[in-house]
Parts: C-alpha cells; sequence; structure tokens
C-alpha cells in the first residue's frame, strides 16, 4: 500500500502498530515518526509516536511528543493518558495525575484510561484506596466491551488483571487461558499475563512469562512502568534474567535496545 501511496499517514500508522503488536519498536518508531511527517499536527500519530518512544526508555522525548499530541488536539484522551505513562516513568506520578484525570474524563469509557489512572494513583502514597478504585472502573468498561464482543481475546486478558489488582484473585486465574484461546498472544497481552502472575502470587510463572517476553523483543522499561512488578524486579532471578539478556553472549538484543 505504501508503494502505491508513499504518503498516507493512515498506512503508516497502521504498520506503527503491527510492528508495535510484533515488539519491533524501533520499527513502528520510523512508521509512527512517517505518519506524523506526513499528518503533522494529526493528534493519533503524534500520540502512537510518543507511546512508542515509552517502550524503548526514552521518557522525555516521549513526553514533549504527547504534548504536542496534546496540543493539535486537547480532547485525545490517549496522549493524556501516555503522558501520565511518560510522567510516571520520568519519577513524576504527582505530574502525570492531572493527565490520567483528564483522560478518563475525556473518555470514561476506554478502560486502558482507567488502569493508568490506577496505576498513577499506586504509584503515589496514600492513594491505594483510589487506585481499587480505578481498577475497579477499568473492570466495568472491560466487561461492556466484551459484552459487545466476547471474541476478544487481549480484552479477556485486560478485565484479568483488572480484577486481579482490585483484589479478585479468583475469577482472574481462569481467565488467562480463556484469553489465550481467543488470540491474545501479542506482546502487549503477554505482559499483562506476566503483571496477573504476579499478582496472583505466581512469580516463578511470571518470570517465565517475562523471559519469553524478552527472548521476543520486550524491554526492561516497559515492566519498570508497572506498580505491581516492584518487588519483582528486585528479585535475584529477575535480575539474572536481565542480565542474560544484555551479557554479550545473548543471543537476542537486549531489552530496550531496540535493534530489530
Amino acid at each position: 500500500m505504501l508503494e502505491g501511496r508513499p504518503n498516507s499517514w493512515v498506512t503508516y500508522n497502521q504498520l506503527g502498530i503491527v510492528l508495535h503488536n510484533q515488539a519491533k519498536y524501533r520499527e513502528a518508531i520510523k512508521a509512527f515518526g512517517a505518519a506524523s511527517v506526513a499528518a503533522p499536527k494529526n493528534a493519533q500519530a503524534l500520540s502512537n509516536l510518543g507511546a512508542e518512544y515509552l517502550q524503548v526508555g526514552e521518557f522525555d522525548k516521549a513526553s514533549d511528543v504527547l504534548k504536542q499530541s496534546l496540543s493539535a488536539n486537547p480532547g485525545f484522551d490517549a496522549a493524556a493518558s501516555n503522558e501520565s505513562l511518560a510522567l510516571r516513568s520520568l519519577g513524576k506520578p504527582q505530574d502525570g495525575l492531572p493527565f490520567a484525570l483528564k483522560s478518563v474524563e475525556l473518555n470514561p469509557g476506554n478502560d486502558l484510561n482507567w488502569l493508568e489512572l490506577g496505576d498513577c494513583y499506586a504509584s503515589l502514597p496514600n492513594r491505594s484506596n483510589d487506585a481499587k478504585r480505578a481498577y475497579l472502573r477499568a473492570a466495568q468498561e472491560a466487561q461492556k466491551q466484551l459484552q459487545t464482543d466476547p471474541t476478544n481475546g487481549p480484552a479477556w486478558m485486560l478485565l484479568a488483571l483488572y480484577q486481579a489488582k482490585s483484589g479478585d484473585l479468583r475469577t482472574a486465574p481462569s481467565l488467562i487461558p480463556k484469553a489465550e484461546s481467543l488470540g491474545a498472544i501479542d506482546m502487549d497481552s503477554q505482559l499483562y499475563k506476566a503483571r496477573i502472575l504476579e499478582l496472583l502470587g505466581k512469580r516463578t510463572e511470571a518470570l517465565s512469562t517475562l523471559a519469553t517476553c524478552f527472548s521476543k523483543g520486550a524491554t526492561v522499561f516497559q515492566v519498570a512502568s508497572f506498580p505491581e512488578m516492584e518487588s519483582l524486579q528486585k528479585d535475584p532471578r529477575y535480575k539474572d534474567l536481565v542480565h542474560s539478556q544484555t551479557s554479550p553472549s545473548a543471543a537476542n538484543s537486549p531489552p530496550g535496545a531496540g535493534s530489530t
């Protein structure tokens, strides 16, 4: 399609999404960057580019691009949510909170906005109750979507994450195989799975899932943004896992290096 329409920002944007789902983040950055050049004031293209910089740990650059997205369209909720994530990743969850709150105000039907709000609260002291309320709302919105499309595997995986994060540790485990049977094998879904397993107290399985994710291109920067993974990241087994991925003899590129 790009051969026939080399200036189509929509096509570049779709290519970026495909590359993101394959954890080819550096290639996705190039695609989203081309989309933003073809449509320089398009909030969606800029937001996707900013979000992709987050995957490889370029948080300052991500924040700058996301602010450009919000300048182009102050009502674009995805950019606001991603800006919250960028600021959290920079160690500024208090600065990120207004953006997370703005995202749910702009689009309360998007469960991912509520997830970011919950994670932002979870990164702040004495806000655990607020975080739980946000996760419960995320679960409600996900359930509404699944009523419309019960074959959406990634949505089932997200629902399992919301349930686990809000304290429902009985229902979440059964949703993982259901989600995977419906195609939740993309990188984002598998990282959600690792988070769920950690919340369920199944750290060995969580580490195994992360090892598979790292071998396919996931980065340590992604894991660092998950509040529930703070303890796991201190586990010597996780440190060994990261070291095995970043050692010169590792067969695969180091997490975050973006070599695809």
